[in-house]
């Protein structure tokens, strides 16, 4: 707030003669005196008068601005809450108003309603920036997002039953990770960007002019429905990327054609690596060609295929692992059977340090540690034990509950 010792300091002062009085004081009767005595005054109104005004403005300003700040949260919280900017609802309303007319405007009123009755959108040369409201699509099944600036792939985590998606001619650099490659990023972004089912039911996927330089095999794992792939004109220079292809069964078509990596054995290394191909760079491959290609690279082949059944055979007991692990979970007794738990009950225990150190004393801690081990086997298999009968019981239950659902049924129909 504006005070009076704030306005005293923009106060015109007395204008003093030489003795301290003031100059009004001393003035004499003449023209002139009178001329710098009305100046003199004028002066001092004006500058009261201009105080005065700028007090009640400086007044004023705080609640103006404090407004101006609650209508601007106001509309940050709603953005947060699902709203779409007005570029992209623009753009969005125009789209949706020329491939699907049977539908209402589009307002963030009613987006998420009538987005609900889409499956198929095409959204090519919009400038489109990123994805972040296409997860109100949710029952899409083909998508095309061609020849935009997309920089950043979020947003289709929520479209799972898409099956056609195009993405090319539009990561022209990647931002979200410097770290790892241009690829690995576009990728896990594009097809499995979160966990769970997204674009796992894919088939066609488009990637073609995109300055990726890498086919990384840990992004592919998620389509095994994919049939269509197209990686032409990127800057994938390593040919055994190609070998990354082959965890899509699937697979029938794909175009690598306009990469570095394509040289005069680029056909051959393609079909003897992925032998279900049907075509290449939009070519028929023919049955000879296929044969000719493995003859050519058998060798090859058969390393990769040893390396991968090893492959197969850790996962299977990663797999196993991790099943096992959760049945443990379930059961309250994680980490009981590996005596780990013994090891992890001392750790940081500067005691038990000094202990270790005295003479004679390891051939009781192996005792005690035994028999530590042994109590917790006993409990480990109790546990598994309890988490079986309940597991039966609650089958008994839901059966019960079945059959008392469907009698209740009966009943009720007469």
């Amino acid at each position: 707030m504006w005070n009076h010792a704030e306005e005293n300091e923009y106060d015109m002062p007395d204008i003093v003669g030489g003795d301290g009085d003031p100059v009004s004081d001393n003035l004499e009767g003449g023209g002139d005196g009178k001329d710098l005595k009305s100046a003199v005054n004028l002066c001092q109104e004006s500058s009261t008068s201009l105080m005065t005004t700028v007090s009640s403005l400086r007044a004023q300003l705080p609640g103006k601005r404090g407004d101006a700040s609650q209508k601007a949260g106001s509309g940050r919280q709603q953005r947060e809450w699902g709203q779409i900017g007005p570029l992209t609802l623009q753009v969005l309303s125009e789209a949706l108003g020329e491939q699907h007319p049977h539908l209402p405007a589009l307002t963030n009123a009613n987006a998420l309603e009538t987005c609900a009755h889409v499956t198929d959108l095409s959204l090519q040369f919009k400038g489109l920036g990123s994805l972040d409201f296409m997860w109100m699509f949710r029952v899409l099944t083909k998508l095309e997002l061609s020849n935009n600036s997309i920089t950043v792939i979020r947003g289709l985590e929520k479209l799972t039953r898409l099956t056609w998606l195009d993405l090319s001619f539009n990561q022209k650099e990647l931002s979200l990770s410097d770290r790892t490659h241009k690829s690995d990023q576009l990728l896990a972004a594009a097809i499995r960007s979160t966990t769970g089912d997204a674009c796992s039911l894919l088939e066609v996927l488009a990637l073609h002019n995109n300055q990726l330089d890498r086919v990384d095999r840990r992004s592919l794992l998620a389509l095994s429905k994919l049939q269509v792939l197209t990686l032409a004109n990127n800057s994938i220079s390593d040919i055994k990327d190609v070998r990354s292809l082959r965890v899509l069964e699937e697979l029938a078509s794909v175009t690598l054609a306009g990469n570095p990596m394509c040289d005069s054995r680029y056909p051959n290394f393609v079909l003897a690596h992925l032998p279900r191909l049907a075509y290449l760079d939009q070519r028929r491959v023919t049955p000879a060609a296929h044969a000719e290609a493995a003859l050519q690279y058998k060798s090859e082949v058969s390393v990769v295929e040893a390396q991968e059944e090893k492959g197969k055979v850790k996962e299977r007991e990663a797999a196993e692992a991790r099943k096992s692990q959760e049945e443990h979970r379930r059961a309250g007794v994680l980490a009981l059977n590996d005596g780990s738990l013994f090891t992890r009950m001392f750790r940081g225990d500067k005691d038990m340090g000094v202990l270790l150190q005295l003479q004679g004393i390891h051939p009781v801690m192996t005792k005690y540690r035994d028999q530590f081990n042994a109590v917790c086997m006993k409990v480990f298999n109790a546990g598994l034990a309890h988490e079986e009968q309940r597991q039966s019981e609650l089958a008994l239950l839901h059966d019960a509950l079945h059959l008392a659902k469907r009698d209740a049924d009966s009943y009720a129909r007469g």
